[in-house]
């Protein structure tokens, strides 16, 4: 079993464990939608988005709050993109992995956030919002887990990964509506 595997050994089995649950609730919250009146489809779609964002979140918080890797706690770096230039000057296999993790944890959030909450389907509001939910996250760690390192540079990271999951989802959103069919295409009209 690798090192990475092992690590991160009891986040797998809870969110192994996550996705069964979260395939019911998404039906069962779809069919209470749906009696209440919302047509199938708007039902199931913001089902989906709902239960995405909240297994983002759960997924979140038990990869940065539960995962008792590292050592020594050392005092929060606070400086911001000190240790993403040294990390540039000195690349290691570790220090490129955690920093594309820190981009690739946010990227979700950046995708499912602003169909949730369209206002926030620009650069600028998806970034300073998973800005603070970065920073959340990071004081929840830093209080909670005391072999875990509280960094500014997880919050620029965590930050530019929302940017670029907009982005990959703005992207995404044209390349279907530029297909033939559509992203709606009924297959019972003809074309």
């Amino acid at each position: 079993m690798s090192d990475t595997i092992r690590a991160f050994r009891l986040e797998i089995t809870l969110l192994s464990l996550l996705v069964p649950v979260s395939a019911i609730a998404a039906v069962a919250v779809a069919l209470w939608r749906r009696s209440r009146g919302a047509d199938i489809r708007s039902a199931a779609y913001t089902t989906l988005v709902d239960l995405g964002l909240l297994f983002w979140i759960i997924a979140t918080l038990l990869i940065t709050l539960l995962n008792t890797q590292g050592g020594v706690r050392e005092p929060p770096d606070l400086v911001p993109l000190r240790a993403i230039w040294r990390a540039a000057q000195e690349p290691t296999d570790s220090t490129f992995i955690v920093m594309v993790l820190n981009v690739g944890l946010f990227l979700p959030f950046g995708m499912l956030a602003p169909l949730k909450w369209p206002h926030w389907g620009r650069i600028w509001p998806i970034t300073w919002r998973a800005g603070l939910v970065s920073l959340a996250v990071e004081t929840l760690q830093f209080l909670i887990n005391p072999r875990r390192t509280a960094s500014i540079n997880d919050v620029l990271l965590n930050a530019l990964g929302a940017a670029v999951g907009l982005l990959l989802a703005m992207i995404l959103r044209r390349v279907l509506e530029a297909s033939p069919r559509g992203p709606y295409h009924d297959s019972r009209q003809p074309p």
